[in-house]
């Protein structure tokens, strides 16, 4: 059902799992360059499926939505034309700011956004990323997931914590 792309296209890991290779990133707020094979997840169906790239990204403080002297900031800033030129159509985010009793999947249609910290200048409580939501691949993720053997929700109310819309609103403005 998955597949684990790694660099050796032969080697079995179980039935449904086998490794070929991919270039990660190695980054730094000024710097990115490709270093080593990385493995991610790929799904196999009968559709034709795209290798995409699975970055990790940490969202930092809150203030680099607004504080241009942190150096993240323009790291972010400058990922359309230094990392990932081509804007997706969608991004799965996976946040530790969101607890939940079992994994669950945001499914709205439009996000706003939940300001999850207390003391902070007041135009970071100001800001706004319309970010639109894809209910229908979180109805997928939330099916992949089950198939696999994971309970999961869908939920259809929560917003984007600022370990998502942080980074988003830097990277894809």
């Amino acid at each position: 059902m998955f597949q684990t792309i790694s660099q050796n296209p032969t080697q079995k890991l179980h039935s449904n799992l086998t490794k070929i290779p991919l270039p990660p990133y190695q980054t730094t707020a000024h710097s990115i360059k490709r270093t080593k094979t990385m493995s991610f997840l790929k799904w196999n169906s009968n559709k034709s499926d795209s290798i995409k790239e699975t970055y990790f990204i940490s969202h930092g403080t809150p203030m680099m939505s607004i504080d241009k002297s942190v150096p993240a900031r323009s790291f972010l800033q400058s990922w359309k034309d230094d990392v990932f030129s081509n804007i997706p159509s969608s991004i799965l985010f996976i946040s530790a700011h969101w607890d939940t009793h079992i994994p669950t999947v945001n499914s709205v249609t439009h996000s706003h956004l939940v300001y999850d910290f207390y003391g902070f200048p007041a135009p970071l409580y100001q800001l706004k990323y319309p970010a639109p939501g894809a209910p229908d691949l979180a109805k997928k993720v939330q099916e992949l997931l089950a198939s696999s053997g994971f309970k999961c929700a869908l939920d259809k109310k929560r917003g984007l914590d600022h370990g998502s819309w942080v980074p988003l609103m830097l990277m894809y403005p």
